[in-house]
């Protein structure tokens, strides 16, 4: 799907730099950036071309569905997936018992590199009260939900086991309960994470570049091809 390959997978290109995220899309905004000659893009895109030759779904790539490939893993009939902890609720109506965990997406064939052994670790889920259109009473409702999330033990164990979030908040000890959420709390603990770099990116570049992905994805463009459209979008950004 377009938002897991534009902002997910393709994201980890910037994330993998050797510079901080947004200090390397400041190159790409500029075009100082030359993504045929950098070599995480291209590590990234040999992973990647490594899943296209072993994809299940080969046949009709673009058909497949979330759903569907979190029921492949769950069943055994795939050995992996590139998704998020959040496909836990998924993978758990076919194995409500299977235990799984995560791998680092590589980007070169150096055990050593940090990239190697590292997860995309941000937070995928931001809350707001709206102050112009909400009523001081909505407002205060709403901070009183979000109060009973953070603070009383119902609320926490409702974040942490119902919605599968990884608390924020030293107070909620909740124990985890589904393997996904265990498996990148271990990966953070041990201080092995890179930025998730989908939080840095503008709002359109999931279905922008996410397209470009699936025409490299179903081979409609090869790398440099692939390469010179990134760069294109980025020169792009107001």
């Amino acid at each position: 799907m377009d938002w897991s390959l534009g902002n997910h997978y393709l994201a980890l290109a910037y994330a993998n730099q050797s510079v901080p995220v947004e200090e390397y899309l400041g190159t790409l905004k500029s075009g100082d950036a030359k993504l045929a000659e950098n070599a995480v893009f291209n590590g990234l895109l040999d992973t990647f071309d490594v899943m296209k030759k072993y994809n299940k779904g080969i046949k009709d790539p673009l058909a497949v569905v979330l759903e569907q490939t979190a029921a492949d893993v769950a069943k055994g009939e795939a050995a992996m997936t590139f998704n998020g902890n959040w496909l836990i609720t998924e993978m758990q109506k076919t194995s409500p018992d299977g235990e799984f965990g995560f791998l680092p997406v590589p980007v070169s064939n150096n055990a050593g590199d940090a990239a190697n052994e590292s997860l995309a670790i941000g937070a995928t889920k931001q809350v707001f009260i709206d102050k112009t259109k909400a009523t001081p009473e909505q407002q205060d409702a709403a901070k009183k939900f979000l109060d009973w999330l953070v603070f009383d033990a119902a609320g926490q164990e409702i974040m942490v086991n119902k919605f599968n979030v990884i608390p924020a908040f030293k107070n909620n000890t909740t124990e985890l309960s589904n393997p996904l959420a265990k498996s990148l709390k271990d990966y953070n603990n041990a201080g092995k994470s890179i930025p998730f770099a989908g939080n840095y990116v503008p709002g359109d570049h999931w279905k922008v570049l996410g397209a470009s992905m699936q025409k490299y994805l179903v081979d409609k463009v090869d790398r440099p091809a692939l390469a010179s459209e990134v760069e294109s979008y980025w020169t792009s950004v107001k």
